[in-house]
């Protein structure tokens, strides 16, 4: 049986690093991340992205910078991997599942 919500995780969390990899600067703040996955048909509040964020920090995908108020998410060398899937990552969807 498949677990949406964690498929839905797994398809937000290479969303957001999608969205770092189309950015110049490679930086997106979580207020931003809650508006490009608006986009993509998955509203979320700051607690859940906040999740998501730590979730991709632990992995390694992503380094956050905690300014207070907000937090602001940079793309590690592994995430980019994992968007151009050069490394299969356990808990994000593989690039070719998500449109």
């Amino acid at each position: 049986m498949i677990d949406t919500r964690e498929e839905a995780a797994k398809e937000r969390r290479l969303l957001i690093l999608r969205a770092l990899m189309e950015e110049p600067s490679r930086n997106l703040n979580d207020g931003m991340v809650i508006t490009v996955l608006a986009t993509r048909g998955h509203h979320l509040g700051l607690d859940q992205v906040r999740m998501l964020l730590a979730w991709l920090r632990d992995a390694r995908c992503v380094e956050i910078e905690d300014l207070g108020q907000y937090w602001v998410a940079r793309l590690t060398h592994l995430g980019a991997e994992v968007v151009r899937a050069q490394t299969i990552l356990p808990g994000i969807a593989h690039p070719q599942d998500v449109r």
